[in-house]
């Protein structure tokens, strides 16, 4: 298992990044408000000026957020990175986050959804697993569009990925396969159903349309 850290430097970021690692499959995240030294430092020295008849007139420096999740594969990680990018854009840029992932050695107190073959509760449980992987594999197919939109994508976009084994290794397809079956319901139908729900809330997901700047 890995742990997974971002930095996320625009606070009003927060939700549309945790909806994207949920798309993926990434749950129990946890978050903390925090600031950097550079920050820090920044407050402290407008402690200096508090008898000063005029206020300082730069902008408010504001609190950023660190993110904290538990993943289970390398692959994880990958896709995590790739849905925080889609959301805050390249992280090789100023102002976008810092993200950052290394193994555990010990784990102890994470719940697992129960694997292929296992016994589930109920319908519902059924139904989780079978979105579960599906939900990352999408979101990755439209990560790779050059719209980053969901409103690209496809069924048969996603069963062409289905095939490239190189492609979103992180994404079950077999627990993609059994979960339809215990729904009972074909796999390019099931694609269909969990694809077009997504569509459906895009904009949430940070997978919607994206304006495009005109040209002249």
């Amino acid at each position: 298992m890995y742990m997974v850290m971002f930095v996320l430097d625009d606070p009003n970021q927060l939700d549309v990044v945790l909806d994207a690692w949920a798309a993926i499959g990434v749950s129990g995240v946890t978050f903390v408000e925090s600031a950097g030294l550079h920050r820090r430092r920044a407050q402290q020295a407008k402690v200096h000026l508090r008898y000063c008849f005029v206020r300082p007139t730069g902008p408010q420096q504001q609190s950023h957020y660190t993110l904290f999740a538990i993943v289970e594969t390398e692959e994880s990680v990958r896709a995590c990175l790739a849905a925080t990018e889609g959301v805050v854009g390249d992280l090789s840029r100023p102002n976008t986050g810092i993200f950052a992932a290394w193994p555990l050695s010990v784990v102890r107190g994470v719940p697992k959804n129960p694997a292929a073959g296992e016994a589930r509760a109920n319908r519902m449980d059924s139904a989780l697993f079978a979105v579960d992987e599906l939900t990352g594999l999408i979101v990755a197919v439209a990560l790779v569009r050059p719209s980053k939109s969901l409103g690209d994508v496809d069924v048969a976009a996603v069963q062409r990925k289905w095939h490239d084994g190189a492609f979103a290794r992180g994404a079950n397809r077999a627990d993609i396969e059994a979960g339809a079956a215990e729904l009972g319901i074909p796999l390019d139908e099931h694609i269909r159903v969990v694809l077009e729900a997504m569509q459906g809330i895009a904009s949430e997901l940070g997978l919607g349309p994206r304006c495009v700047p005109s040209q002249g």
